[in-house]
């Protein structure tokens, strides 16, 4: 379970309930930590996992602005996630953790 101070100051729907249970998932899965998810690093293995967690966010009906907010990116950001998501077969690394991650 991730420390509850990690959500403070987020204006919650209680829609992101769901949301937030897809974040702890993927970050359990994909063994990284919520902090570095959230905050401003550019390693692979983190970015994948915001790649991960927004795909499967959008798929379950949230929008980008929803998606972004929890991990504070831009809706933009996460626009750019969806394409990157398109090219999964030519990085296969991206392909496992998803794979991890699917219900």
């Amino acid at each position: 379970m991730i420390h509850p101070q990690i959500y403070v100051g987020l204006k919650l729907k209680p829609k992101q309930v769901n949301l937030i249970s897809i974040f702890e998932m993927v970050c359990e899965k994909l063994k990284v930590h919520p902090k570095e998810v959230k905050g401003r690093t550019r390693f692979e293995e983190i970015v994948r996992a915001r790649i991960v967690y927004s795909i499967l966010a959008l798929n379950s009906g949230y929008n980008l602005r929803e998606v972004g907010t929890l991990i504070n990116r831009h809706h933009a950001s996460i626009i750019h996630y969806k394409e990157e998501f398109k090219y999964m077969k030519y990085n296969p690394r991206l392909e496992e953790d998803f794979n991890k991650c699917r219900v």
